[in-house]
């Protein structure tokens, strides 16, 4: 199993709005499907409202 952190490793994606981590997300999926891997994405680490819209 290989792990990327696709979020950046120095700590700059929680700084990322809501809005921006979805549309990052959503890049990453379509690129892992193309590529037959699966995704699996961090969502803790915000506030709760937060982790919870982007579960």
């Amino acid at each position: 199993m290989y792990v990327f952190p696709v979020g950046g490793s120095t700590g700059e994606h929680p700084s990322l709005s809501v809005e921006d981590r979805k549309t990052h997300l959503d890049a990453w999926v379509a690129a892992a499907a193309r590529q037959n891997l699966t995704m699996i994405y961090q969502v803790g680490g915000a506030p709760f409202p937060d982790v919870m819209e982007l579960v």
